[in-house]
């Protein structure tokens, strides 16, 4: 009886010793990965400050090859032959896609560096803050000749302001660069008793199935959106959260 009663005590001071290691073993396992992570954490931040620094210092630069165009166009066109030209209109294209990149450079470092704070958050009309974004693209859909079609009605959600206006910007001027010359760009909005569905949809170029997956990443872009080969497909973001309260049709 005793050897059986020291037997159990063996077996169960070897299973706590094992446990006890175990357990060690996992809580410096997790020390080391939160270390990682926060190492990895500080680094991001480091990474998208130099970008965001970097960018700021190329927004001089190109407005200054923009100003030197518009100089020349304006000034010295008639003095300029055909073949140089057409150069001069390929160099303001060219800057004029890179100043895009670098609008959504910023606009990508601004929406990752400011955190969700629910005192930002307040009932806004989707329909204003459109309107809003409409009016600073209204020109560069001009200069396309593209025509923007808005049917949203007057619903109101509750949501960060400048966030919403950040998001419709980069979803609406995506679609006026997209969409092929001369076409057009239709938003459409339906609300519910708890959301609103916004609908973009342009005429341009699409995106292959295969992509969709990628299309939150960080900077992608397909191969089509260079070419302008067929039609982009309809988006719908049926996110847009009611407040509280009957709020309906304004």
């Amino acid at each position: 009886m005793v050897l059986f009663a020291l037997s159990a005590v063996f077996v169960w001071i070897v299973i706590w010793y094992f446990i006890s290691s175990l357990s060690e073993s996992v809580r410096k396992r997790d020390h080391q990965l939160s270390i990682a992570n926060e190492q990895l954490r500080r680094a991001e931040e480091e990474k998208t400050r130099q970008v965001l620094i970097t960018t700021h210092e190329l927004k001089s630069p190109f407005a200054g090859i923009e100003n030197n165009i518009q100089v020349l166009r304006y000034q010295y066109w008639d003095q300029i032959s055909p073949e140089m030209q057409k150069i001069i209109e390929r160099i303001e294209a060219r800057a004029q896609t890179l100043r895009e990149r670098i609008r959504k450079i910023l606009m990508h470092g601004d929406l990752k560096s400011s955190e969700p704070v629910e005192d930002k958050m307040a009932s806004t009309d989707i329909k204003s803050v459109i309107d809003s974004v409409m009016e600073e693209l209204r020109d560069k859909a001009r200069e396309r000749n593209i025509e923007v079609d808005i049917q949203v009605p007057n619903a109101v959600v509750l949501g960060d302001t400048k966030n919403l206006s950040i998001f419709f910007s980069n979803l609406i001027s995506n679609a006026i660069y997209y969409s092929y010359e001369g076409g057009k760009v239709e938003i459409t909005g339906k609300e519910n008793t708890e959301s609103v569905y916004v609908s973009v949809r342009d005429h341009g170029t699409g995106i292959r199935e295969d992509a969709l997956p990628k299309i939150f990443d960080e900077y992608f872009h397909t191969n089509e959106a260079a070419s302008l080969t067929r039609c982009r497909p309809v988006w719908v973001y049926p996110w847009l959260r009611r407040p509280p309260g009957d709020w309906g049709l304004k």
